[in-house]
């Protein structure tokens, strides 16, 4: 990690001050986006998917995801929201706590976003 910048306890304060500022306006504005990302129109979804779950076949109305599905009250299923790559920042709460860390995602050179990740009985195979 490179040498960063040390200061006093005042002029941290005032920073942080600034800092607040702009996650005020951040917050306003990501509360705005969300009210426009609900706006989105809807399709209405007129193909039967069909899954092999856990409990045998499911469809589309069954199962939860990254995509936003709603279904009315007669059992139209509407998509109403999907998320790819980057738009799952949000969802994920590994990224939430690294963005407040000092290395941050620490993803430069890496192949793609996340490939840091391993799962339990993989921490000996380095990419």
């Amino acid at each position: 990690m490179n040498a960063h910048e040390v200061v006093g306890a005042a002029e941290w304060v005032n920073a942080r001050k600034t800092l607040l500022e702009k996650e005020k306006a951040f917050t306003k504005a990501r509360e705005a986006l969300a009210v426009a990302r609900r706006a989105l129109p809807w399709e209405r979804v007129e193909k039967r998917y069909l899954f092999d779950g856990p409990g045998g076949e499911e469809t589309l109305s069954d199962l939860p995801g990254m995509s936003v599905f709603y279904r009315d009250e007669s059992g139209g299923v509407f998509h109403t929201y999907s998320t790819f790559a980057r738009g799952l920042d949000m969802m994920n709460t590994a990224y939430q706590i690294l963005d407040l860390v000092p290395k941050g995602r620490d993803e430069a050179g890496l192949s793609q976003n996340m490939s840091w990740v391993r799962r339990r009985d993989e921490y000996g195979n380095q990419e």
